[in-house]
C-alpha cells in the first residue's frame, strides 16, 4: 500500500474528481443561471474559485514532487486534509443559499452530494498517507485501531447527551460551523483508525494463515456487499425486490446482486503461480473493480453517517464495506499486476485493465441506448405514427422504460439521507441524459403509453389548479370593428376591439375563457391587451410554451392574456384577472380572404365589409398544394352521394379475453339485421396495434386473435380514415365499435383534423350487449354528446371537387368556404413566408393539415411551422 505515497496518485484522487465535479457543476449552473440572484452568483463564484485554487495547488504539488522524485509528505497530507474539510464544512453550511429560489425539479437529484462525493477521494487518500506515515509502535496492532475506531461512536453518544443540551450558541453561524468541524473531526478520527487497521492487516498478510485471509475476503467481498444490498432494500421491514426505492438509493435490480456475487468469487479465488490463470483472474477482477469503485463513490458522502450508524444500529460497518473492499481489491489487483509483469509487457497489462474497467460502463451505455431507441419508437408510434407502417414494439422494454422514467421523476426527501430514495446514484442521471436528453415524460404521456400497451395506467395525470370559477360572469359588453382591404394580396385585415366586464355580484377574481371557431381562410394575425392604461402587444410563442407561461403567470395573480390554437380552426381566448365590476379592453386582428362571421362568446361579429367585397365565384388556386374554394365557388360544384362501407373496430385487449363467443353473436346479429355485404366490410382487430382484414374470414381471424395489451381506439380510427383518404375511392367508412370498455376511454384525442377530409364521417357507433347502438361524436370528447338511442345516419350529399369524374376532394355541402389539400405531403418553404400574408397563412394551414395525415413528418415540419408563424 506504500505505492499510495506516489505523488502521481494526486492526479487520480484530486485532479480528476474535481475536474468532473466542476464540469457537472458548470452544467447545472447553465440550467439555473438565469434564475440566480446576485447573492447566488457571488456564492457560486466564491466556492468555484476556492475549489479551483485548491485543485490547482494540489496539481502543482503533484508535478513538483514527481519532478523531484519525492513521496507525498505528512505535512502536505495534513494541510490538504484541513483545507478540504474546511471547504466542505462551509459549502454544506451555505448550500441552501447557493440554490435559494431555484425550483427543486431544475436541480439534479444527486447535485447536493456532488461536492462530498468528489472531494472525499482526496480526504480518504490523505488519511491513507497519514496512516502510513504515522507508523507509531503504540498503534501497531490492527485490533487496537479497530477498537479505537469503535470508541468514536461512543464519543458521539456522550457528546449528544452531555454537551449539546448546554450548547448555548448552536444556532449562530459560528456555532453551526464549529459543530460541523467537531463532527468532521470525529468522523475523520473514525475513518483514520479504520484505514490504519486496513493498512496493518495488509502489512501482516504474509504472517497470517491463508484461511484467515480467505475468511476475511469472503466476508468483505461476498457477505458484506450482499448483506448491504439487502439491508438497503429491507430496512423498513417490507423486503420486496421489485420495490423502486431503498435507503441509500435504488439498488434493487438483480444485476447488482449478481455482479456482487461474481466479483466476490473472483476476489476470493486463490492466486496461483500460473501466468495464464493469473492473467484471466486479473482481467475478471478489473471488470469487477468498476462495480466496487462505483459503490465506493456512492457511499463516500455517507461515511460520516457510518459513525452514527455503528452506534445506533450496530450495522454501520456495512457502510464501510465499499471503502474497505475498494482498498482490498485495489491491493489485490496491484499484486496481480506485479506478478504478471514478469511474463507480460506493461502496455498489455494496462490495456487489459483499462478495457476490463470499461466493460461494465459500456454495457450500461449500450443498455441505455437500447432503451432510448425503444422509447423513441414508442413515442413515434403514439405521437408521430406512420399510418402506412406496421409496428411491433418490445412491450417488456416499454414497461421497464416507463418504470425508470417514473422513478427518475421522483425527488430526494433529504439532503444526505435520502430515505425512500428512488434514484440510483449517478446512473439515474446518466439515464436521464442519455435516454431522455435531460428531459422527462409528462404524467399525461406516461398514462397514455400505459393505457395503450397495458390497458390501464398507474399514473394519474396532474390537473392544473383552478384559480377561478369560470361561471360566465365575465362577458363581452361591447366591441368595435375596423376592417381594411389589402388589394395587393386580395385579402382583409380586421381589428376587433373588445370591452369585457366582470358582472359577478360577489367579490373575487374571475377569468374570461372561451373557445371559438374560425371560418376557412381566416386566421389570427395580431393581439393586444390593455394593462393599467398601457397597451401591451401580443408576444408570439410556441403554443405549449405559451400555455405553460400563462398558467405560471396566473398563479402569481398578474395580468396575462392568451390566444392559442386548440385545433385547426378553433382558438381558445383567455384574459385574467377580472376584479368585481372591473372593465378591461383587449383586441384581436384577423386575416381573412372574404367577409366572414365569427361567433365569440355568443356575439356574432362580422369581419370585412360585404358591400365592398366581390364574391370569389371560382376556386382560388394560390399555391400548388392548397386550394381555397369560396362559398360561391362551392355552389357550382356537383353534388354526389358516396357509397358507405362498414369498418368494424373489435376490441381484443387483454380485458376482453374470453369474449370471442359474445363478439361473434353480436356481429352476426348486427350484420344480418342491417343486411351488410361483408365482402365490402373491414374488420379491424385492435389492441395496442390494429390488424385490418376484409371479407368472409372475419370469424376465423377473430378466433386466432391474441387478446393482450390495451384498446388503442384512437389509432384504429385514424388508420381507418387515413387508408380511406389515400385510396380516394367514391366511398366512405361507417365506424362501428365492438367493446365493453367505457366510452370515456375511447377518444383519447379528438379527430377534428380529419373532419375536413371526410365530410360524411362525424360519428362512430358502438354495438351494446342488447344489439342497440350508441353514437359518439368524433370531433368532440365530451360524454354529454353521446347519443344512447342512435341509428345509422343516412348518407349525406357532398360536393365533388373539381368534378364528379375525377375528384381530388369531397367537401361539405354548406354555405361556407372550404380549403382543399391537393398533396398529402409537401415541403413548407420558410423562405416563401411573409408577414401577415394570406397566401403564406394558406400554405401553413396546408402544412398543418398534411401533418394530420402524416404525423411521421411532424418532428421536422412542426418546427418549420413554428418558425413560419414567427416570420
Amino acid at each position: 500500500m506504500k505505492n499510495l505515497l506516489s505523488p502521481k496518485w494526486l492526479l487520480i484522487v484530486n485532479t480528476l474528481p474535481i475536474t468532473i465535479y466542476l464540469i457537472l457543476s458548470a452544467f447545472q449552473f447553465s440550467i439555473v443561471r438565469t434564475l440566480l440572484s446576485e447573492d447566488n452568483l457571488i456564492l457560486w463564484g466564491v466556492f468555484g474559485g476556492v475549489l479551483l485554487l485548491l485543485a490547482g495547488g494540489v496539481f502543482a504539488y503533484s508535478l513538483r514532487a514527481t519532478y523531484l522524485n519525492k513521496e507525498i509528505s505528512a505535512l502536505y497530507a495534513s494541510v490538504s486534509l484541513v483545507s478540504h474539510i474546511a471547504y466542505m464544512v462551509f459549502y454544506l453550511y451555505d448550500f441552501e443559499d447557493i440554490l435559494r429560489g431555484i425550483p427543486n425539479w431544475m436541480i439534479s437529484a444527486d447535485f447536493s452530494v456532488y461536492a462530498i462525493t468528489f472531494i472525499m477521494p482526496t480526504i480518504i487518500h490523505t488519511l491513507f498517507v497519514l496512516a502510513i506515515k504515522l507508523n507509531t509502535k503504540k498503534f501497531e496492532n490492527a485490533w487496537i485501531n479497530l477498537l479505537a475506531a469503535f470508541l468514536i461512536p461512543l464519543s458521539f453518544f456522550f457528546a449528544i447527551q452531555g454537551i449539546l443540551p448546554f450548547w448555548s450558541f448552536g444556532n449562530s453561524r459560528i456555532g453551526k460551523v464549529l459543530i460541523g468541524f467537531i463532527v468532521c473531526s470525529l468522523t475523520l478520527a473514525f475513518l483514520f483508525f479504520i484505514i490504519r487497521a486496513i493498512y496493518l492487516f495488509s502489512q501482516k498478510q504474509k504472517e497470517q494463515s491463508r484461511t484467515f485471509f480467505l475468511i476475511w475476503r469472503i466476508l468483505l467481498a461476498i457477505v458484506f456487499p450482499i448483506a448491504g444490498l439487502l439491508f438497503n432494500q429491507g430496512l423498513e421491514g417490507d423486503f420486496d425486490m421489485m420495490r423502486d426505492r431503498g435507503v441509500f438509493g435504488n439498488f434493487n435490480s438483480y444485476s447488482f446482486y449478481i455482479i456482487a456475487l461474481l466479483n466476490g468469487i473472483l476476489v476470493c479465488l486463490p492466486e496461483r503461480e500460473d501466468p495464464k490463470y493469473r492473467l484471466a483472474l486479473f482481467a475478471g477482477r478489473a471488470i469487477g473493480f468498476t462495480y466496487v469503485t462505483y459503490f465506493f463513490l456512492v457511499f463516500l458522502p455517507f461515511l460520516p453517517l457510518s459513525v452514527i450508524a455503528v452506534l445506533a444500529l450496530g450495522l454501520g460497518f456495512l457502510m464501510l464495506t465499499p471503502l474497505v473492499l475498494f482498498v482490498l481489491q485495489g491491493q489485490i489487483l496491484y499484486n496481480d499486476y506485479v506478478f504478471l509483469k514478469q511474463f507480460n509487457p506493461t502496455k498489455k497489462l494496462m490495456t487489459i485493465a483499462i478495457i476490463g474497467f470499461l466493460i461494465l460502463p459500456a454495457a450500461v451505455v449500450i443498455d441505455y441506448s437500447v432503451d432510448k431507441k425503444v422509447l423513441n419508437e414508442t413515442l413515434d408510434y403514439i405521437y408521430y405514427p406512420d399510418y402506412s407502417k406496421e409496428y411491433d414494439l418490445n412491450e417488456k422494454s416499454v414497461r421497464r422504460i416507463l418504470s425508470n422514467v417514473k422513478t427518475n421523476k421522483k425527488g430526494r426527501n433529504g439532503f444526505l439521507m435520502p430515505i425512500d430514495n428512488t434514484h440510483t446514484p449517478f446512473l439515474s442521471q446518466l439515464y436521464t441524459w442519455l435516454v431522455l436528453d435531460n428531459m422527462t415524460l409528462s404524467d399525461r404521456k406516461i398514462k397514455k403509453i400505459e393505457t395503450v400497451f397495458y390497458g390501464e395506467a398507474s399514473t394519474k395525470s396532474r390537473r392544473s389548479f383552478n384559480r377561478t370559477s369560470v361561471d360566465g360572469t365575465v362577458d363581452i359588453t361591447d366591441y368595435k370593428i375596423k376592417s381594411e382591404y389589402d388589394k395587393k394580396q386580395d385579402a382583409w385585415l380586421t381589428w376587433v376591439d373588445f370591452e369585457m366586464t366582470n358582472t359577478a355580484t360577489i367579490s373575487g377574481q374571475r377569468e374570461f375563457d372561451v373557445a371559438f371557431d374560425l371560418p376557412a381562410g381566416c386566421w389570427v394575425s395580431d393581439y393586444y391587451l390593455d394593462i393599467e392604461d398601457r397597451r401591451e402587444a401580443g408576444i408570439l410563442a410556441e403554443k405549449r410554451a405559451a400555455v405553460w407561461i400563462y398558467q405560471q403567470i396566473t398563479n402569481t395573480r398578474r395580468d396575462p392574456g392568451l390566444l392559442n390554437y386548440v385545433g385547426a380552426d378553433k382558438v381558445r381566448f383567455r384574459v385574467f384577472p377580472f376584479a368585481q365590476n372591473e372593465v378591461r379592453t383587449t383586441g384581436i386582428q384577423f386575416l381573412h380572404k372574404e367577409p366572414v362571421k365569427v361567433e365569440i362568446a355568443n356575439q356574432i361579429i362580422q369581419l370585412g365589409d360585404t358591400l365592398q367585397n366581390q364574391n370569389i365565384s371560382t376556386a382560388t388556386d394560390l399555391t400548388k398544394n392548397m386550394v381555397y374554394v369560396s362559398a360561391a365557388a362551392k355552389s357550382k360544384l356537383p353534388k354526389v352521394k358516396r357509397q358507405p362501407y362498414y369498418h368494424f373496430i373489435i376490441d381484443i385487449s387483454k380485458e376482453r379475453s374470453g369474449a370471442i363467443g359474445e363478439y361473434e353473436k353480436r356481429l352476426n346479429d348486427f350484420i344480418n339485421k342491417n343486411k351488410i355485404d361483408i365482402n365490402n366490410a373491414e374488420f379491424n382487430f385492435t389492441n395496442t396495434y390494429s390488424n385490418v382484414i376484409n371479407g368472409n374470414n372475419w370469424k376465423r381471424a377473430l378466433n386466432n386473435q391474441a387478446f393482450e395489451g390495451g384498446f388503442y381506439f384512437e389509432r384504429a380510427v385514424k388508420k381507418c380514415l387515413f387508408n380511406a383518404y389515400e385510396n380516394r375511392k367514391n366511398e366512405y367508412p361507417i365506424i362501428v365499435v365492438l367493446s365493453e370498455n367505457s366510452l370515456k376511454n375511447y377518444v383519447i384525442d379528438d379527430f377534428s383534423e380529419f373532419k375536413k377530409l371526410f365530410p360524411e364521417v362525424n360519428k362512430f357507433y358502438k354495438i351494446t350487449s342488447t344489439s342497440n347502438l350508441i353514437a359518439g361524436d368524433l370531433s368532440k370528447i365530451s360524454l354529454e354528446d353521446y347519443d344512447y338511442k342512435a341509428i345509422i345516419a343516412a348518407t349525406p350529399t357532398v360536393l365533388a371537387y373539381p368534378n364528379a369524374k375525377n375528384p381530388i376532394a369531397y367537401l361539405s355541402n354548406n354555405q361556407k368556404a372550404s380549403i382543399v389539400l391537393k398533396n398529402s405531403i409537401f415541403d413548407n418553404n420558410v423562405d416563401e413566408i411573409s408577414e401577415k400574408n394570406w397566401q403564406s397563412a394558406l400554405t401553413m394551414q396546408g402544412n398543418w393539415q398534411a401533418q394530420t395525415l402524416h404525423p411521421e413528418i411532424s418532428e421536422t415540419e412542426y418546427y418549420k411551422l413554428v418558425k413560419s408563424s414567427f416570420k
